[in-house]
């Protein structure tokens, strides 16, 4: 086994001075990365539509399930690896269902 030692303030000092002057700030991280798991971030979308329909999730109509699924195509939750077979547990629709309403906005 070696071990090596280095002296790592040459670098240190040269992070410091690079972050001062490009004005990086090494706390900020995205939020939908580090704060909260993609479930808890689509819940929250969902629950942001349903707030402003002033409906609750039990009482959607098919209509109002399809403009769900359009409000979460803006929000960007469909980029998010996996997330249709979840938003379909949480409507109560087929993927194929998700799928024809997301192919109609997408077009």
């Amino acid at each position: 086994m070696i071990c090596i030692n280095y002296n790592i303030e040459p670098l240190e000092s040269l992070h410091d001075f690079l972050k001062s002057f490009l004005h990086v700030n090494a706390e900020a991280k995205p939020s939908v990365l580090f704060s909260q798991s993609w479930r808890e971030h689509t819940d929250e979308a969902i629950e942001k539509y349903l707030s402003t329909k002033n409906i609750a999730l039990s009482g959607l109509s098919s209509e109002d399930k399809k403009e769900l699924v359009i409000f979460l195509e803006r929000e960007g939750i469909f980029a998010i690896r996996n997330v249709v077979g979840y938003i379909c547990s949480v409507l109560n629709v087929s993927k194929a269902t998700i799928y024809n309403w997301l192919k109609a906005v997408r077009n």
